[in-house]
């Protein structure tokens, strides 16, 4: 009997011992490679904190509403913007995906999407979707959740007014303003009327839209 219960014991397999000098080998091999997945994560966390605070992702591409601090908490990765509680859920009720800035998982192929040289962004963004749109159908900071949705809905949905994105539009810090000018400029100085002169028919919302960029 006492044999028996030797030669059972030889037979079991020897495992490494994890005492106070620390894990076996395999295992300080995985920490290492977690090490370095976390400082992957740093460098993804940075960048994306980095496009957040472009002053030009500070300006919400839909209604023009300003963040003055740390920049939008909200990103609509489909067409990959910045942009504020309100637009977030207007883009939600359509079934476009939304992440956090903060909430959210993120790796580097997603982040550098948002970069303008990637074609992100709410310059790039706001240029190719929005910037045609005559003044009276954008909406404000003021509006309301369901005039942001029938917005959005008719702008991205719809692509009423797509254009092409250049990279050189000027949206200025008074996002309105700007787009006046843009259309000013489109429809040419007849519609400089200063008062309450008569204004023709070249003052449509159509003659109005930014000419299209030379292709």
């Amino acid at each position: 009997f006492g044999s028996s219960a030797r030669r059972a014991r030889l037979d079991q397999p020897t495992l490494p011992a994890v005492g106070r000098h620390g894990p076996p080998p395999g295992r300080a091999r995985s920490a290492g490679v977690a090490s370095e997945d976390a400082m992957t994560d740093k460098a993804t966390e940075k960048e994306l904190q980095r496009l957040r605070r472009l002053p030009e992702n500070k300006i919400c591409p839909n209604c023009g509403r300003k963040d003055t601090l740390f920049g939008f908490t909200a990103v609509c990765m489909q067409f990959k913007t910045f942009v504020c509680g309100e637009c977030k859920s207007a883009h939600q009720s359509f079934s476009h995906r939304t992440k956090s800035v903060t909430m959210s998982n993120w790796n580097m192929d997603e982040v550098r999407q948002l970069d303008e040289r990637s074609g992100g962004g709410n310059k790039i963004a706001w240029e190719r979707w929005i910037a045609r749109a005559p003044e009276s159908a954008v909406p404000d900071d003021k509006s309301s959740l369901d005039t942001i949705k029938r917005f959005i809905d008719k702008a991205y949905n719809h692509k009423a007014w797509e254009g092409e994105a250049t990279g050189t539009a000027q949206r200025g810090g008074d996002r309105g303003e700007d787009r006046r000018g843009s259309q000013r400029q489109a429809a040419g100085p007849q519609n400089n009327v200063i008062g309450g002169g008569p204004r023709d028919s070249s003052d449509s919302p159509e003659r109005r839209r930014a000419p299209e960029p030379a292709r």
